[in-house]
């Protein structure tokens, strides 16, 4: 995001940063004209345009035992502590994936925090489902961390949304093709 902002350039724009929860709500209620958010729990008061796809993969101590796999198989997790990013809606998002395959997710941890999961995660405290990734394969506190791919996984998209009755401003349209373009170029 802060490359996306950068190329931005003199646009006046106030960014909201949020979870999900709280960007759609600013969404209906009109603090914000448009957000970069998930596809997921949108619902028929939003216009949404699809810019990319994220693939949920399994996160791992280093030393954990499946480290060393190719990728992980649902089944694997059956018996395994999950530290879960219980941010609106990734939760149920991520247990959902699970739940699909006929895992009960054993949670052991809960946070809404992306990094305090990957901390518990680096710690040995259990794995964890994301979607995003960041370019650095460790914790804040230095530990090492492996991402491997959920087998039969289903994918979620990353989109623009806006409110279905509002016409964007012209501002909001500048940072929805600047959005666009990012996404385009990878």
């Amino acid at each position: 995001m802060p490359a996306l902002i950068r190329q931005l350039g003199g646009l006046d724009i106030d960014l909201l940063e949020g979870d999900q929860r709280r960007l759609t709500e600013s969404l209906i209620s009109g603090e914000t004209e448009v957000a970069l958010i998930y596809d997921n729990g949108l619902d028929e008061r939003f216009e949404w345009e699809a810019l990319g796809t994220l693939t949920p993969y399994v996160l791992l101590a280093e030393d954990h035992p499946m480290a060393r796999q190719a990728e992980v198989l649902p089944t694997d997790l059956a018996a395994e502590p999950m530290v879960l990013l219980d941010a609106p809606p990734s939760g149920a998002y991520f247990t959902g994936i699970l739940t699909a395959q006929g895992i009960e997710p054993v949670i052991a941890h809960r946070s809404t925090s992306f990094e305090m999961v990957r901390g518990m995660v680096a710690h040995g405290l259990g794995y964890t489902l994301l979607a995003t990734k960041p370019a650095a394969s460790m914790s804040y506190d230095g530990l090492p961390l492996v991402a491997l791919p959920l087998a039969g996984t289903m994918r979620s998209q990353i989109v623009l949304a806006w409110r279905k009755d509002h016409r964007l401003s012209g501002a909001a349209e500048r940072f929805a093709q600047k959005c666009r373009d990012k996404f385009a170029r990878g």
